[in-house]
């Protein structure tokens, strides 16, 4: 449980990122940034369907530090998680009283503050992540340094674009690679258009599956993806306002007895970005 809810925090400490740190934001007013995200998860084996539902919401705050080089503090300001995926699991950081498990691990991100530099390529480095790291408590720090290293921290925020329209618009595709355990690793690949003359993005989110090595599993085959989103940017092409990324994807899993699962996913995720 531990492992699944330390991925959703990295969910959760990424949500808005992409796009956002290689904005070409000229000021050093701070930027508030909300997320609110749905996965819609149904698993039919036979005739039984179960359905379950993960929300998050995140609230932080991105600020340009220095003129001459694109260096960010990014603040985390407020965290929600409900999970009703394999065990219940909830947590709303406004509830001062929250304990438990649940509570702890999601606890260090509330305040949590650290520094992103991002070169002239877009490339992000993260100045002080082993002690960000550290703020996880007992065994969740163990399996924070995997998932909260600098290169794949860096790999989930990198894929910014610029807004401004015309050549000046450079184009990235973000990869983002999901761990499904025993069912393989789904790959995320969003291809971003530069931005037209109305500032606007277009996404096309495509996914790849590979097996998982432990063939717990006689086969597990991705039958159907797709996802088309946008990036809004303001009317200046500084950084973007507003982004809507869905996804949707079909797993077929075949057990070892032959008894066929059918695993159905739908999310969606709404960002927006507005200067205090």
């Amino acid at each position: 449980m531990i492992s699944r809810l330390l991925v959703a925090a990295a969910a959760v400490l990424t949500a808005g990122l992409p796009g956002a740190l290689h904005a070409q934001v000229d000021d050093k007013k701070p930027r508030t940034i909300e997320t609110n995200s749905v996965i819609e998860r149904t698993v039919k084996i036979g005739a039984k369907e179960t359905k379950q539902k993960q929300t998050t919401k995140l609230v932080a705050e991105l600020t340009k530090v220095e003129m001459k080089k694109d260096e960010y503090k990014y603040k985390i300001l407020e965290v929600e998680f409900n999970s009703d995926f394999g065990d219940k699991a909830s947590y709303k950081s406004k509830d001062a009283t929250a304990t438990g498990p649940v509570a702890d691990l999601f606890k260090p991100l509330v305040n949590a503050e650290f520094t992103l530099n991002v070169d002239a390529e877009g490339k992000v480095t993260i100045a002080d992540n082993a002690a960000f790291v550290a703020l996880w408590p007992g065994d969740a720090k163990k399996v924070a340094e995997k998932i909260f290293d600098k290169a794949k921290l860096a790999e989930l925020i990198t894929g910014g674009v610029g807004c401004l329209p015309g050549p000046k618009a450079k184009a990235k595709d973000a990869t983002t690679e999901v761990d499904l355990g025993a069912l393989g690793t789904l790959t995320v690949v969003s291809k971003q258009e530069a931005a037209d003359a109305k500032f606007k993005i277009k996404v096309d989110r495509t996914v790849t599956h590979k097996a998982s090595a432990d063939q717990a599993y006689k086969e597990v085959k991705l039958k159907s993806s797709k996802g088309a989103g946008s990036i809004t940017c303001e009317d200046k092409g500084l950084f973007f306002t507003k982004a809507e990324l869905p996804l949707e994807f079909e797993l077929e899993i075949k057990a070892k007895d032959d008894t066929l699962v059918t695993v159905s996913q739908k999310q969606t995720s709404v960002t927006t970005i507005s200067a205090k």
